[in-house]
């Protein structure tokens, strides 16, 4: 290597001229032009003069070079360490630095040969074996090589076994491939060696969750949002896991946190709407999914979820008409989801029927007039009524008068305006209220289907069934 003082009476000629442009002798006139030249001048003899130097003076330091690689001048560096590694291809912490260079700048196919050629052949025991396999296993992720990498991160568990780390990252990788039980044993190890690892209680929450171990996974997600109170994804998974646990108010507690989260808001509020559902708050559910419809992609799975939950809340709810909408607007943009093209079929005749259509989503005052005015149309005499729920209701009427018949018998009516199909269990319920009310027969009029077993009881029975064609046409008659 050549030393900088070669240079020094370039350098110190370069120093007189700038001098002289700085300070010109009195009574001397220097023109501009003349200023001009010599600045260029002086600036181009001194990068000659540099050039020239850099190019005698060989690869710097692998010291230097470590000094430039901290400050995030990997294209240097990685120019460098090439020149470096021309004259001894056996450097071990240069092939290592140049391989996390070329990490750096995103290059990982290099980073791989470089991280492969350091770990192989002498010299190689002076490396940190634990930051080789670290390094090559997250460019082999990145390059979509998931098993390569998976076997470096296990070399990295035999490297440092009291690290929680790499068994953290192999429990991570055993998750995305739905290996749960293997990933359940790396996080859990991981947890045993730190237990403030908050992304392996994360995660493995997660992983109990979808093995359905709802109350292991409450404990790990618990801990992580103990430990960083704002981890959006384990507020999630914990309010998921708190509605199987039948907490419902604390499940959406957390999953109004995780909704703080642009990362999960649509799928924290499609929760909510669930949890919802099932603690029976239908008006508060449709308020969170229809909020949900406008923050969910168009187009997306989510957002055709969140649409088919808001029309289930609303069915629920009595609202028909929302149900009927949102049922529609999945049909269109994806025909044959889930069982949509169903819900429309069942609920045909409420499309295009405004009495059947009010029927279904009248108030329970409503849904008694309308029963009455059914029963009443029909010739009966009511002689006493029960409104037993919002979708049921049963009376017991004297038959219509008749010439034939002195004395009128009692019909008992079972009017339902639930969409769940009539099951034989049902029919033989209503023939045990027909002896507890001395009725000689019994009418069941039903919205929805009717089960061929149930068809099949009332077959040699005095009981009678309107199914939902039949009471479209009853509402005509009557009307």
């Amino acid at each position: 290597m050549l030393s900088a003082c070669v240079f020094a009476p370039q350098i110190e000629k370069c120093l007189c001229f700038a001098s002289l442009f700085a300070n010109p002798p009195i009574g001397t006139t220097v023109s501009l032009t003349l200023y001009i030249g010599i600045f260029v001048g002086v600036f181009l003899l001194g990068a000659l003069g540099y050039y020239i130097y850099g190019l005698l003076r060989g690869p710097a330091s692998l010291e230097e070079l470590e000094s430039l690689f901290k400050r995030g001048q990997y294209k240097e560096v990685i120019t460098e360490l090439q020149k470096l590694l021309e004259q001894d291809e056996t450097h071990k912490r240069a092939r290592l630095l140049l391989a996390q260079a070329y990490q750096k700048k995103g290059d990982h196919a290099p980073a791989v040969l470089e991280f492969r050629q350091a770990i192989k052949g002498r010299g190689a025991q002076e490396l940190r074996r634990s930051v080789v396999h670290q390094g090559l296993a997250e460019s082999l992720l990145a390059l979509g090589r998931v098993n390569e990498a998976r076997d470096e991160y296990l070399l990295w568990t035999q490297a440092e076994p009291e690290n929680a780390e790499p068994f953290y990252r192999v429990g991570e990788i055993y998750s995305r491939s739905n290996d749960l039980s293997k990933a359940i044993g790396f996080l859990t190890r991981a947890i045993q060696l730190n237990a403030r690892h908050v992304e392996a209680l994360q995660l493995l929450g997660q992983c109990h969750y979808q093995m359905q171990a709802y109350q292991d996974a409450r404990a790990a997600l618990l801990q992580a949002v103990k430990l960083k109170p704002d981890l959006p994804v384990a507020s999630y998974f914990l309010g998921l896991t708190l509605r199987y646990l039948g907490d419902h108010e604390w499940a959406l507690k957390e999953l109004e946190k995780a909704e703080k989260s642009e990362d999960v808001r649509v799928k924290a509020i499609l929760a909510k709407g669930m949890v919802l559902i099932d603690a029976g708050n239908y008006a508060r559910a449709m308020m969170e999914l229809d909020r949900g419809v406008k923050f969910a992609p168009p187009g997306t799975e989510v957002s055709f979820n969140m649409r088919y939950l808001l029309a289930q809340a609303a069915e629920k709810n009595r609202d028909i008409s929302k149900a009927i909408e949102n049922w529609e607007i999945i049909e269109n943009l994806k025909p044959g989801f889930r069982d949509v093209r169903q819900k429309l079929k069942e609920y045909g005749d409420y499309r295009i029927d405004d009495n059947m259509k009010d029927f279904m989503i009248a108030s329970r005052e409503k849904f008694e007039a309308s029963a009455r005015k059914l029963v009443e149309g029909m010739g009966y005499t009511i002689s006493s009524i029960n409104l037993v729920n919002d979708t049921l209701l049963v009376c017991v009427a004297l038959e219509p008068e008749s010439g034939k018949r002195v004395r009128r018998q009692n019909t008992y009516f079972h009017i339902c305006r639930d969409l769940d199909p009539l099951s034989e269990a049902t029919v033989r319920d209503v023939q045990e209220k027909m002896r507890e009310t001395h009725s000689a027969r019994a009418i069941i009029l039903t919205a929805g289907e009717v089960s061929s077993m149930a068809a099949e009881y009332v077959s040699s029975r005095p009981i009678e069934i309107y199914e939902r064609s039949r009471m479209t046409e009853l509402f005509k008659a009557v009307r």
